[in-house]
């Protein structure tokens, strides 16, 4: 019985001394557990991206909500700096995580 990831597979041989199909077998198995492996760092990075992003929207929407009419300099000077704080945090993720890699 084989099942599609993320399922477990089975796989069930009759194979009676046979060196080179459990050579074989054991490269396929090997080769499995790498790519479970791979998978996990992937789903451990999205994760991480998922929750830079998450934190980057919510202080965006911070910021919004400080805009107004009528701000004096100060409050214009926050606004700005909390922006160019987004903005850095943004960049970092992409320098952390550069396309096609």
């Amino acid at each position: 019985m084989m099942r599609i990831w993320p399922r477990e597979v089975r796989i069930d041989l009759n194979v009676h001394n046979d060196t080179e199909v459990m050579t074989l077998l054991r490269q396929i198995l090997s080769q499995g557990a790498k790519i479970m492996a791979a998978v996990d760092d992937l789903k451990a990075i999205l994760t991480r991206v998922d929750t830079a992003t998450t934190n980057i929207a919510a202080d965006i929407q911070a910021i919004k909500a400080k805009i107004g009419t009528g701000m004096t300099d100060a409050e214009v000077a926050e606004v700005q700096a909390g922006l160019e704080a987004a903005a850095s945090r943004l960049e970092a993720l992409d320098a952390e995580n550069p396309e096609g890699t």
